[in-house]
């Protein structure tokens, strides 16, 4: 059967201590019951605790004679409560007596009362904190998400530099575009068929390289020359203002190649 906080209460006004420190009986009843309940042996708790067998049998049995100071009882019964995780069952049974050799069970139902309330108010708040807090995190992650999510449907321009997209696609872009070459300015149109590496210096000041793959293209723009190193010759053509340079070379041929 199990025993209700009422049950103590009920039980602590019944008890007179006889004289000893606190109810070492009924601390003992809860503490042996547990105990079996978890089918542990005393041997089991001994050692575990490290504690003789015969002060965890006085302690279940009730009995002062064989036990330690005061002082050290309390802790083991402590500790053992805590382990059988009945801490909170035995804790009005230590309380210490007053002057008339009695519990003062009218204050201390009504302290144990007070503390419940309390208890059930901090929770109370505590929860009403977790919600709040947790709500404006959520608030803050879903407006997080939101932002990153419309800045994702936004296209951003690109820049003609370092653009590339398919040999068809692009050239088709080109013939269809209508709008007139600034007549200062030089478009390099470098088309791959197999992979190879590119190294370009724009105007003897600005240096790119690219690692490219069949079927891509990159469009540099520049006003006066471009300097090239190619790792594949075989492996590109290369476009000036649309028109093709000439340029040829073996496949697997390093070769550099300026255009002004």
């Amino acid at each position: 059967m199990e025993i209700t906080s009422e049950d103590m209460e009920t039980n602590v006004i019944k008890q007179k201590m006889a004289g000893y420190p606190f109810n070492l009986k009924e601390i003992g009843t809860i503490l042996k019951k547990a105990r079996e309940e978890k089918n542990i042996t005393i041997d089991n708790i001994s050692d575990l605790m490290c504690i003789k067998k015969s002060i965890i049998a006085s302690i279940e049995q009730g009995v002062w004679d064989n036990l330690p100071h005061e002082v050290y009882t309390r802790g083991y019964i402590k500790q053992y409560a805590s382990y059988l995780g009945v801490s909170r069952e035995i804790e009005p049974y230590l309380k210490a007596r007053n002057s008339q050799g009695e519990i003062d069970i009218k204050k201390e139902k009504n302290k144990t009362k007070k503390d419940r309330r309390t208890i059930s108010n901090l929770t109370r708040k505590r929860h009403r904190a977790i919600f709040i807090y947790g709500a404006i995190i959520l608030f803050f992650i879903g407006y997080l998400v939101f932002e990153n999510k419309e800045r994702g449907y936004k296209e951003v321009t690109p820049n003609k530099e370092n653009v590339i997209k398919p040999v068809k696609n692009e050239l088709e872009k080109e013939n269809k575009s209508d709008t007139p070459f600034v007549s200062m300015q030089k478009i390099l149109t470098i088309t791959c068929n197999e992979r190879t590496w590119v190294s370009v210096i724009i105007d003897g000041k600005e240096k790119k390289e690219f690692m490219l793959k069949p079927q891509e293209v990159v469009i540099l723009n520049g006003i006066e020359k471009f300097d090239l190193l190619i790792g594949n010759a075989g492996g590109v053509k290369l476009f000036l203002n649309g028109k093709d340079t000439g340029f040829t070379g073996e496949k697997g041929q390093v070769k550099r190649f300026q255009i002004s």
